[in-house]
């Protein structure tokens, strides 16, 4: 192998490694997000057909607690007066539509667990709406917010049942506080094993402290020991000389 093809082969090990470890350092949220935007389409046609089109827009906000609705309601010519119309069930834990802005004079109706936007301008001629409104989120457990939405074209005479589309968003709300529950109980853990370690440390010095202490005590004993029984030779030494004499 030549020295050109060693430094190449050197400098692909080099990057791959650089490139792994900066996987471990992006945080699980951009994670999830970017997964979530990945699998999730933000966009979905309501109806098609030949009084006129229909499609809707949603946003999460960063922290989860809303969404935004951007709805776009077409009419094409008609012979009977006609008007947009949007529907909308929310789950549970989600709040009621909250109106921000519409093309078209109207307001947001409640019937049984349905909301309906009329925009009561009836005309034959092409007209389009665009409602924006807001949902707040509450559910901290759900993994996906499973709502429905439909849009129409109302004849003023003979109101039309409004088909509704199943639309599954994904909770980003309750992800997020999975993941700072997760992030709280591993916090806990670290903290309990840093708690145990010092622990294990306090005793491990201590019962070095008590050892050496032992160990001290034990030569001071025999020390005094030894001393003693150097006086006591020394005393008795004394007394044979004192018998000599």
């Amino acid at each position: 192998m030549t020295t050109q093809q060693k430094s190449l082969r050197t400098h692909v090990i080099t990057l791959l490694f650089i490139f792994f470890q900066f996987i471990q350092f992006i945080p699980q949220s951009l994670i999830s997000s970017l997964q979530a935007s990945a699998e999730t389409n933000t966009s979905v046609t309501l109806f098609s057909d030949s009084s006129g089109t229909g499609k809707v827009d949603w946003s999460l906000s960063e922290d989860g607690k809303q969404i935004t609705w951007d709805v776009t309601v077409t009419q094409n010519e008609r012979e009977i007066e006609s008007s947009p119309s949007v529907e909308v069930i929310v789950p549970q834990n989600i709040g009621p539509p909250q109106f921000v802005s519409a093309t078209l004079d109207g307001q947001f109706q409640t019937l049984d667990n349905r909301y309906i936007f009329e925009s009561h301008s009836y005309t034959t001629s092409p007209q389009t709406l665009t409602l924006i409104f807001t949902t707040s989120v509450n559910d901290l457990t759900s993994e996906m917010l499973n709502f429905k939405i439909g849009a129409s074209i109302q004849e003023k005479e003979t109101p039309l049942k409004t088909i509704l589309e199943s639309l599954p968003i994904p909770n980003k709300l309750a992800q997020l506080e999975k993941e700072r529950i997760a992030a709280e109980e591993k916090a806990e853990a670290e903290r309990i094993e840093a708690e145990k370690a010092a622990q294990q440390e306090a005793d491990r010095l201590a019962a070095e402290k008590a050892e050496q202490e032992a160990e001290k005590e034990a030569e001071q004993k025999c020390l005094a020991e030894q001393e003693q029984v150097k006086k006591e030779a020394a005393e008795l030494e004394a007394e044979k000389r004192g018998v000599r004499t």
